[in-house]
């Protein structure tokens, strides 16, 4: 089976350590084509998540330097758009709730299927995507919206100037141009 090529733009970080689990998730992930990363130590995977942006981390919720709900709740203050899955072998309703609480996307009991482990990634990423969906449209709508009320105000200008800033910060850029031109009449 070919892997999804939308999957290779999703970065995923595995942190777990039972170096077995990361090895059978690296492989798993990868064939699905999937960017991944593992680290068998939450401290060293904070760091990476400070140089390097994820869009989700899988973790396990028992490791011993620092647990996984602990680490969730640090790699979140560091960047808070990073989705989470929980691998435990350990499921307590405690810890269910917590990982709950920390907005995880699902959580899986260790030993777990492969297939569980690819339904539970896929379902994620597919949720981020209709979310990053539904906020862009409501952006888009907001913005013309307010183009359609200066539009009947009949200031060009302050339509082109409010366009382009709109525009710049809804797409998170600092620069931009916009080009434009008027028809003119025969008569």
């Amino acid at each position: 089976k070919e892997p999804n090529s939308d999957n290779k733009l999703t970065k995923l970080l595995v942190v777990d350590d039972e170096e077995i689990i990361l090895n059978i998730a690296a492989d798993v992930l990868e064939n699905e084509g999937y960017q991944v990363k593992t680290e068998s130590n939450p401290l060293k995977a904070l760091e990476m998540v400070k140089k390097e942006k994820f869009d989700f981390v899988l973790t396990d919720i028992n490791m011993p330097e620092m647990n996984g709900l602990e680490m969730v709740k640090k790699i979140q203050e560091i960047d808070a758009d990073i989705g989470t899955i929980f691998m435990t072998g350990y499921a307590n309703l405690e810890t269910a709730k917590e990982a709950i609480q920390t907005g995880a996307y699902d959580y899986i009991m260790k030993p777990f299927e492969l297939n569980e482990l690819r339904a539970a990634v896929t379902k994620a990423v597919e949720k981020r995507r209709q979310q990053v969906a539904k906020s862009d449209v409501g952006k888009l709508n907001r913005l013309s919206d307010l183009v359609e009320v200066l539009y009947t105000v009949g200031d060009k200008a302050s339509l082109l100037k409010l366009s382009l800033g709109l525009a710049l910060v809804n797409s998170g850029l600092s620069t931009g141009f916009i080009s434009c031109w008027e028809k003119k009449s025969g008569n």
